[in-house]
């Protein structure tokens, strides 16, 4: 199936928002996972291959990219097509990730995940097993 844009093609493969999504706000990917729960999906990258990314770092990416576009330009849709003039500071990948606060692997809600260090994840995931 085609889709208009990468948004409308993550929420065809999730229940979300706000619709579908579950009880506690979560938008789970309902795609291909990962054994550890995460979301699978293939992307084409340049050099016309495909490569698999996490849903929810892919959704991280495309609200930045959103961001910038509006920020440049009012008319711009909120969930348009990329844009080449558009650039956005990815993650740093040695120090960056996204903290699911839902703690749900498989949940792509933007407002269940925030930008931390690895260093912080690793902690906050510790003190969630110290207290379950």
């Amino acid at each position: 199936m085609k889709h208009d844009n990468m948004f409308t093609r993550l929420l065809a493969n999730s229940s979300g928002p706000p619709e579908d999504q579950n009880e506690n706000g979560c938008w789970p990917w309902t795609s291909s996972v990962t054994a550890k729960g995460y979301g699978r999906l293939n992307v084409r990258a340049p050099g016309n291959k495909h490569v698999q990314k996490s849903p929810h770092r892919v959704m991280e990416t495309e609200m930045r990219l959103s961001a910038a576009r509006n920020a440049t330009d009012d008319a711009a849709p909120l969930w348009g097509p990329l844009q080449d003039e558009v650039t956005v500071e990815e993650l740093h990948p040695d120090d960056e990730t996204l903290d699911h606060g839902c703690w749900n692997r498989g949940c792509i809600n933007p407002d269940h995940w925030s930008v931390v260090t690895r260093v912080e994840n690793t902690q906050e995931m510790n003190d969630r097993r110290r207290s379950a």
